[in-house]
């Protein structure tokens, strides 16, 4: 857990059979985690969120450069390997698979997600994304550019996508991306 800090970075650590989530990361300003690998979790990857969403301050934080998969053992949906809040958050250059909900779930505005991969998530799930965000009209700016998604979803899911904006979202950009078998039953690989 890194708390209300500036400037940490936790870089190339192996981190894995935990009872609970990875990392965490709560307030404070440019905490990096580069370069980890990251699984056999009991709930979450790594849990970020920093910034101001009043006065869109971003945090700075940047999660770059790690292998994630194989998280929530114990809290099968709602434990991804990557959760984003509050403002300006940078998920780049990830290696994310092998997760039984979403890969990603994203809160709060302007964070960027850019060149990471992502495959095999939604695996015993169903009504999910790879990457989900939704319920907030006021969660505005993030960018999705140039990330790969592939082999989305169960075989037995009604809906399934590797990008997906439920309820009342809007005003995200998706630019320059690649996917692959990366929708399921009645979804796109993009859902709005």
């Amino acid at each position: 857990v890194v708390k209300n800090s500036h400037g940490v970075v936790l870089a190339a650590c192996d981190i894995h059979n935990t009872g609970q989530d990875a990392v965490v990361i709560e307030g404070g300003e440019g905490v990096r985690v580069a370069a980890c690998d990251i699984y056999d979790t009991g709930t979450a990857g790594i849990r970020v969120q920093g910034g101001d969403r009043k006065t869109l301050t971003p945090c700075g934080h940047e999660i770059v450069n790690n292998h994630i998969y194989r998280i929530a053992a114990r809290q099968r949906t709602h434990a991804y390997p990557i959760h984003i809040g509050a403002v300006g958050v940078k998920l780049a250059h990830n290696l994310i698979h092998d997760t039984p909900h979403q890969a990603i779930g994203l809160a709060g505005n302007d964070h960027l997600i850019e060149f990471n991969e992502i495959h095999h998530s939604g695996l015993e799930s169903d009504d999910c994304g790879a990457f989900y965000m939704g319920r907030n009209p006021s969660e505005r700016g993030t960018i999705l550019r140039y990330n790969f998604w592939h082999d989305t979803g169960s075989t037995f899911a009604h809906g399934s996508t590797a990008i997906y904006f439920d309820d009342g979202d809007g005003g995200q950009t998706v630019f320059g991306n690649v996917f692959l078998r990366a929708s399921g039953g009645s979804f796109g690989a993009v859902f709005s």
